[in-house]
């Protein structure tokens, strides 16, 4: 995403936007339905070599669908959630949040160039002009102040920076190295 913001207040959308997610509790949903599913197979997983097809039934049943649930990313909603709030934490940190607006408009073109591949870090998100729409609509009931920050000479020069760093290593084909 770095790579892709061209302006600093697009930096300061992608960051609204994350914090957005933390402001709506989502990590810490999230982890506590992982948690909930743990524990609800727990009981179950202690059982299985009893072979009893209750257990089987509420582990293909229950248990499964719970711990599914918690290995998946955030929502639609919730990235939606994480829009407005954004949207509002920028407005309030003194940013102008007409950086939305140009980060779904530099999304949207993306997407329109690559229709062949779906961006992956995009297919839970809802889709970009709803989510632009959405911020119009929010532009609509607040008034922007004239100073609002958009960038920086500060920001011009990391992004120059940035392009004086060396490439990242190419991922290798074959096996992921082992974690000890």
């Amino acid at each position: 995403m770095v790579e892709l913001i061209t302006s600093e207040d697009k930096l300061a959308e992608a960051l609204a936007h994350e914090i957005g997610h933390a402001v709506g509790r989502q990590v810490v949903n999230k982890l506590l339905l992982t948690f909930t599913a743990r524990a609800l197979l727990k009981p179950a997983g202690e059982n299985l070599h009893k072979s009893n097809r209750v257990i089987d039934k509420i582990i293909l049943q229950f248990g499964g669908t719970v711990a599914m649930l918690a290995m998946l990313q955030f929502s639609r909603a919730d990235e939606a959630q994480a829009d407005l709030s954004g949207f509002y934490e920028m407005l309030r940190a003194g940013w102008d949040p007409h950086g939305f607006l140009k980060v779904f408009s530099h999304l949207d073109a993306l997407e329109k160039s690559s229709r062949k591949a779906p961006i992956p870090f995009l297919s839970d998100h809802p889709a970009t002009p709803e989510r632009a729409a959405a911020m119009r609509r929010e532009l609509t009931l607040v008034r922007v102040p004239a100073e609002a920050a958009t960038g920086s000479v500060r920001f011009q020069i990391l992004k120059s920076a940035m392009g004086l760093l060396p490439e990242p290593m190419k991922k290798t084909e074959g096996p992921e190295p082992q974690q000890p």
